[in-house]
């Protein structure tokens, strides 16, 4: 199999098409848990997955994702390396389908903990939601704009993309908010110069959208953008740098289960932390865990391709503050940037940004919402015994 090679670097076609797992439906919420073999069974919140207010031993994450892929590498090393489990903690996985729902599931108390894009925490905040986002999977969004590399078009500006269609993946996609403030940032919006078309993320249907000019451009995660690749589609980025530096995806909590449940949140942010260095350590280890933990999105992949493009180009970089001597965020990884957080309000609201129907009018003071609070206490371990481990560690 030949490889697709384009401005954002030489991809297995065979290995992303399948990583992204772009044609499989969202999971329900009884999906599988992500875990070995899918030896662990799924836990309701209701249940075994445990409710606010009754002193937790288990933990329900809600994720962003549709279903288990290379996103939940940090997961997955907790898993397979018992850092869960050291902290008194049991972790399960659902996956509810779009970054919204893992917000408005975690308020009802479906799960504990939620893993969105901050534009839905910022939504829930806005409405009044006593919300707080703990921690973060690193530094820079995962939302951008790309063209196919012959398209006129060559930067996200007002001359450039009035009267296009860009393509999305869904309605409740978690790049819709963030499209819709950039469309604004230049004085555009949907239906005012511009048409929304659904294409899927990284799915052959986009592909095809793209390649034969039904959309001009798409707007998506930059996984999506590796599966186009992978299908044989050149892009070229052109994401705004602002919107580049925007948060990612962070973990979310109810604020009062922050105060009544500190100490197991704490033991889930210090297991977080921890497979985030050894992910850092050792990309080919993790790579291999992230082939047994997410089979079906994987089948065929090789492990070099993911060690060094999914984690090596998406998400390792995003941690390189966290190990600058230089910076003030060394050796603290989950390291939440407030005014990256207050950039993008702003950037909703003055846009008047829709999320689930509702208009972002009203800015919430950030430090009700980011709380590093539990940041020293996570990274309270020896980093170099967990490199030891990481280079020492080999997958069965």
């Amino acid at each position: 199999m030949s490889n697709a090679t384009g401005p954002l670097g030489p991809i297995d076609r065979r290995g992303f098409m399948r990583v992204m797992g772009a044609a499989g439906s969202a999971l329900g919420l009884s999906a599988a848990v992500a875990a070995c073999g899918s030896s662990s069974s799924n836990s309701s919140a209701s249940g075994g997955g445990g409710g606010s207010g009754g002193g937790w031993s288990s933990i329900t994450e809600l994720s962003a994702e549709s279903g288990p892929d290379f996103i939940g590498a940090p997961i997955y090393i907790a898993q397979a390396l018992d850092y869960f489990r050291d902290e008194g903690l049991t972790v399960t996985t659902q996956y509810p389908g779009s970054t919204p729902k893992t917000v408005q599931l975690m308020l009802v108390g479906r799960g504990q903990v939620a893993l969105p894009d901050p534009a839905a925490i910022i939504s829930a905040a806005s409405r009044g939601q006593r919300i707080k986002s703990l921690w973060t999977y690193g530094k820079g969004s995962f939302f951008g704009f790309a063209v196919i590399d012959r398209s006129p078009i060559q930067q996200w500006d007002r001359a450039s993309i009035d009267g296009a269609t860009i393509g999305i993946s869904d309605a409740s996609g978690g790049e819709v908010p963030l499209l819709r403030g950039a469309l604004s940032m230049i004085g555009l919006a949907e239906g005012d110069g511009v048409t929304l078309q659904p294409v899927g993320g990284g799915t052959a249907e986009a592909a095809d959208a793209l390649e034969s000019g039904k959309v001009d451009v798409v707007a998506g995660s930059y996984p999506d953008f590796y599966s186009l690749q992978a299908r044989g589609v050149r892009l070229r980025l052109i994401t705004p740098t602002e919107i580049e530096q925007f948060p990612r995806n962070s973990v979310a909590v109810k604020a009062s289960d922050y105060d009544e449940h500190r100490e197991d949140l704490t033991g889930y942010t210090r297991a977080l932390t921890k497979a985030m260095v050894f992910m850092r350590a050792n990309p080919r280890a993790t790579a291999q865990l992230v082939k047994r933990y997410a089979p079906e999105n994987t089948d065929g992949i090789d492990v070099p391709t993911i060690a060094t493009v999914l984690l090596g180009r998406l998400l390792i970089p995003g941690l390189d503050s966290y190990f600058d001597r230089g910076s003030p965020d060394f050796h603290k990884v989950g390291m939440q940037d407030s005014a990256g957080w207050d950039t993008y309000m702003r950037f909703l609201v003055e846009g008047g940004v829709e999320s689930d129907g509702i208009k972002l009018n009203r800015e919430v003071p950030v430090n009700e919402i980011v709380d590093n609070g539990l940041i020293d206490a996570a990274n309270d371990f020896d980093y170099a015994e967990i490199e030891r481990e990481a280079k020492a560690y080999r997958a069965t």
